[in-house]
């Protein structure tokens, strides 16, 4: 089965800024929502509350520690993010599957990096005609 992370404000509730991630597992859906539930509990905080406010781009001590100690970072990244430096959004995203694929080991989450999404609209790569921005006028 194929899903979406969203890494960002994916309600929309907020700043706006969202990145999707398309993974791949051998489970379902609710399968991987309870390795989530899983993790959190492994790891004594849940992963939501990671970079959770605006700007906030950076892990707490605790929160670096505790992914240390459960083998989703290693010592060079403990060292990194301890000292002030932030995390990106694909390293971010490659955590959380690790914790997941830990807790869950038989679900075989991979993140699909380089797996893109065609769209509708623009233009294509056989130069035909651009399709416009759709319904843009919806949104006021």
């Amino acid at each position: 089965m194929r899903f979406q992370i969203p890494i960002g404000d994916w309600s929309d509730d907020g700043h706006g800024k969202c990145k999707y991630f398309t993974c791949e597992s051998n489970g379902d859906i609710y399968d991987v929502r309870d390795a989530y539930w899983l993790l959190s509990e492994l790891l004594g905080f849940q992963f939501h509350e990671i970079c959770s406010d605006y700007g906030e781009s950076q892990l707490t001590d605790d929160q670096a520690q505790a992914l240390y100690d459960n083998g989703l970072i290693d010592a060079d990244d403990l060292e990194y993010y301890t000292s002030g430096n932030g995390i990106e959004h694909e390293h971010f995203v490659d955590i959380l599957v690790a914790g997941l694929n830990k807790v869950r080991p038989l679900l075989y989450i991979t993140v699909l990096h380089n797996v893109r999404t065609p769209m509708l609209v623009g233009s294509d790569d056989r130069d035909r005609r651009h399709i416009g921005q759709l319904g843009y006028g919806l949104f006021y």
